[in-house]
């Protein structure tokens, strides 16, 4: 994770990466949707918004982040799942860490 990724308000996944792997699902609208880290079970709940063609987790980011303990320099791996209901969940997995270079 970058630094901007871990204080700004809201978490941004590149446009080609939006295109490919998620517009299909939401289309040009966001939607509510469980968010999950390591062994949680509950998740929380949090919006995503396409604008400009990015896919965008808002309401809430800071504080899953914060509760999560994501910080730069974490490699997280963020997994895209149909629920049962048809819903759209994201679990990210915090799979260790690595420097984070400085410019």
């Amino acid at each position: 994770m970058k630094k901007s990724n871990v204080v700004k308000r809201q978490m941004v996944f590149s446009r080609q990466f939006s295109k490919r792997h998620i517009f299909g699902r939401l289309g040009t609208y966001g939607c509510e949707t469980r968010v999950f880290a390591g062994r949680d079970l509950f998740g929380s709940k949090l919006n995503f918004s396409m604008i400009h063609g990015e896919l965008r987790l808002l309401g809430g980011w800071p504080l899953f982040v914060k509760s999560h303990r994501i910080e730069a320099g974490h490699v997280c791996a963020f997994m895209f799942q149909e629920e049962e209901e048809g819903e759209l969940s994201l679990r990210v997995h915090v799979l260790g860490t690595m420097p984070v270079p400085t410019i």
